[in-house]
């Protein structure tokens, strides 16, 4: 890896890796000044470091100054820990950032895994896995800050090509929302694709979502997808339902023991607001509750939408979700 000075252009440092094909510059993040010598360093990735095992991959932080190791955290036999980096608010209150690790190829199935990691200790603080094989869930990462307003760094990661965003607690590795871009194929891409937090900190922020390998206008041509982060969110499954059908209503990203409510707020359009559910969360301030579809439902529209007191004692509602008749 090579720093440059923006004013003139040179390179003021390079950091070359030591292990042959580990690709070391895979990844890089600005972490700031971790040894507090006046110069900011970096955490660069090399995800097909062996030193472990083969293709296991590393994560290591380096003076800015002049290149030397200062942390390191490595990965096991196949997991390509490092593939991906991000950094996080300090969430553990030790007065340095955290790191977000992708580790894609984590799991007998390369299910993959995403790492919060201290950026003092490299102590692992969170972790989430994902759902089911061939995900390669940490393909890329990025930090929500605080996805939901409970003021820790909650985390986004990627599935392979970005067919699938997660954004997940960092208060607890709790799934809060799973992402999937309408615009995107939903055939697996092979690009790593892109994520980026647009506009700032907490629910109302924008997260971008590139996957280059998206063809549904032109093969390959790509796609880019904006999603609006909440105070909590609400999932449906599915969204289109059949006569005798079980559809779902998942609740994520509240407080725990704080009452939420799910309201039939509008059906074809036309405003209803009839309480369907009261529930209190779980420990990781989530609550599921099913029903099935009664016969003579088709063509019809749902529009639902819960509410619950936020992690700041004002009530919070979710982003108003669809369930259509079929």
């Amino acid at each position: 890896m090579q720093i440059f000075d923006i004013a003139t252009g040179a390179s003021v440092l390079t950091i070359n890796g030591t292990f042959t094909g580990e690709q070391f510059g895979a990844a890089i993040a600005y972490v700031g000044d971790i040894n507090a010598d006046g110069v900011g360093d970096w955490a660069i990735g090399g995800p097909f470091n062996g030193v472990i095992g083969t293709d296991g991959g590393r994560c290591s932080i380096h003076s800015g100054l002049n290149g030397a190791q200062l942390r390191i955290v490595r990965g096991a036999a196949g997991d390509l820990l490092g593939t991906a980096i991000s950094v996080a608010r300090d969430s553990n209150a030790d007065g340095v950032v955290e790191l977000l690790i992708g580790t894609p190829g984590f799991g007998a199935g390369d299910e993959g895994r995403l790492l919060l990691v201290s950026g003092k200790s490299v102590a692992v603080l969170a972790s989430f896995d994902g759902a089911s094989a061939g995900a390669e869930f940490g393909r890329v990462v990025a930090s929500a800050e605080s996805g939901n307003g409970d003021g820790h760094a909650d985390l986004l990661g990627a599935w392979a090509g970005c067919k699938r965003v997660d954004l997940v607690s960092g208060a607890n590795s709790a799934l809060m929302k799973p992402i999937a871009p309408p615009l995107f194929a939903r055939t697996l891409a092979t690009a790593s694709g892109a994520l980026a937090l647009l506009d700032g900190d907490g629910p109302g922020s924008l997260v971008a979502i590139g996957a280059p390998d998206d063809a549904t206008g032109e093969a390959n041509a790509g796609a880019l997808s904006l999603q609006k982060l909440d105070d909590l969110y609400l999932q449906i499954t599915p969204e289109i339902a059949l006569d005798t059908a079980t559809v779902s209503a998942i609740v994520r990203g509240g407080p725990s023991g704080a009452a939420f409510c799910l309201v039939l707020e509008e059906i074809d359009g036309t405003v209803v607001n009839t309480l369907l559910a009261l529930a209190v969360p779980d420990a990781n301030g989530a609550d599921a509750t099913s029903d099935t579809v009664p016969p003579g439902m088709a063509g019809i529209v749902w529009g639902l939408r819960s509410f619950a007191i936020g992690f700041d004692g004002k009530v919070v509602d979710t982003a108003l979700e669809t369930l259509t008749f079929e």
